[in-house]
């Protein structure tokens, strides 16, 4: 199992590290594990499947599964 450091999760979803660390606390983003301090690792097959399970072919599909972003609750995105 490859462990992706926290860079390249950012890089390969696009998003910026305080992005990521908003997502880690609300529980939306994909599963990781904390090694020692605050060296965090995603697991690599974990975050592939996050990205399958959130991949839509239409917005009606998506809002079909009910899936909001963190913040949506305050009319943000949804």
């Amino acid at each position: 199992m490859k462990l992706l450091p926290v860079d390249e999760v950012c890089e390969r979803l696009g998003l910026s590290r305080w992005t990521l660390a908003n997502w880690r606390r609300s529980g939306f983003g994909p599963n990781y594990l904390r090694l020692r301090g605050n060296e965090l690792r995603y697991p690599e097959d974990t975050l592939d499947e996050w990205i399958k399970d959130r991949t839509v072919s239409s917005l009606a599909e998506e809002r079909g599964r009910g899936q909001g972003f963190p913040g949506s609750e305050a009319g943000g995105f949804r």
